[in-house]
């Protein structure tokens, strides 16, 4: 018995006569819609990603330098990543080119815009990371010891810092705590007694 086979398909099994094993259109029809699909996987992940770092919260000033300027290297490679991962994959979703284009080139534009966006969300992951620092907050025996005389607009005072963040010190002077914001202190100096 012999069966037709046309050239370039592969033979996987009986065929029966007049009947193709791999039909061109519909393998490309497939190819766009997986590519559409990834599209929208592609938005809705990096789009995630993207709101966890705005979330993440803190403004960062606790990490190290070298991890502040390795979280910001690797965040811009991430974005750049995810754009030409995103473009990429659109052009097989969406495509505009003039000239026919094989299925075969499409499906290896798709499978390396899909390498790409993995990358891209690894990065971002990473990027993302980095602002779970731990952040190093002075014991109370330390802060106990130390003794300020700061200056602001409205006046100056002296005691003991009892606790700083969020844009605010607390000095705990003449037996009373005052709250202190940063963006109103002039001047800071250390002293060994008020």
């Amino acid at each position: 018995m012999n069966y037709p086979v046309e050239a370039g398909q592969r033979l996987h099994g009986p065929v029966e006569a007049g009947k193709q094993l791999y039909d061109p259109v519909e393998a490309g029809q497939r190819l766009y819609e997986s590519a559409r699909e990834w599209q929208k996987l592609q938005l809705a992940v990096l789009g995630f990603a993207g709101i966890c770092g705005v979330l993440s919260g803190g403004n960062g000033s606790s990490r190290p330098l070298w991890l502040q300027d390795v979280s910001g290297i690797t965040a811009l490679t991430g974005l750049v990543l995810a754009l030409i991962a995103v473009t990429t994959v659109a052009t097989v979703a969406h495509p505009i080119a003039t000239r026919p284009t094989t299925t075969a080139t499409l499906a290896r534009r798709l499978r390396w815009g899909i390498v790409v966006t993995f990358l891209a969300v690894g990065l971002t992951a990473v990027a993302g990371l980095s602002m779970w620092w731990p952040e190093r907050t002075a014991t109370p025996e330390e802060t106990a010891r130390v003794q300020v005389a700061i200056t602001t607009r409205s006046g100056s005072a002296c005691g003991t810092i009892v606790d700083s963040g969020a844009g605010s010190l607390v000095l705990k002077t003449n037996g009373e705590q005052v709250k202190v914001p940063l963006n109103r202190l002039l001047s800071m100096t250390p002293v060994d007694d008020c």
